[in-house]
């Protein structure tokens, strides 16, 4: 994996300018930023490569407790939250080229986050509060805009 596809897909990760890559297996570490809550949290890289060994180690997974999540279905407060949040951002009408701003500055178009809410809704279990993050960050954009 580039470094560039590895930022597309950690797009909230930043500092990548304070840490050289070299030595770091990109793939190796967006697997293990997968399996852990608390790593996807982080933002630095830079924490991501000076713990990259422990990282490697498994040291930060939580992989079993995700999948025990996924046996919860979500709440009908937190599905009506989700939908109601939903037909927020299809209301949005932003257009091609605000949506493209939109990514640009929060890392998630209106479409990204619709999608990142609708798996959410289907799969009735998970990243309820990474849905909800990212929902807020377009909210606020559109809101900047005035829509």
């Amino acid at each position: 994996m580039t470094l560039q596809e590895f930022i597309n897909l950690h797009p909230n990760v930043i500092h990548y300018e304070r840490a050289g890559v070299e030595g770091i297996d990109l793939n190796a570490l967006h697997e293990r930023i997968q399996k852990s809550r608390y790593l996807r949290s982080r933002q630095s890289f830079l924490f991501l490569v000076k713990n990259y060994n422990a990282i490697l180690s498994g040291y930060y997974d939580d992989f079993k407790l995700l999948e025990e999540e996924q046996k919860c279905p979500l709440s009908d407060t937190v599905v009506n939250s989700l939908k109601d949040k939903l037909r927020v951002l299809k209301g949005l009408n932003l257009s091609e080229r605000q949506s493209t701003d939109c990514k640009e500055h929060c890392g998630y178009s209106p479409r990204e986050a619709e999608i990142i809410l609708e798996e959410t809704l289907t799969k009735k279990f998970g990243q309820v509060a990474w849905a909800g993050d990212v929902f807020n960050r377009v909210k606020a954009y559109a809101l900047n805009l005035g829509v």
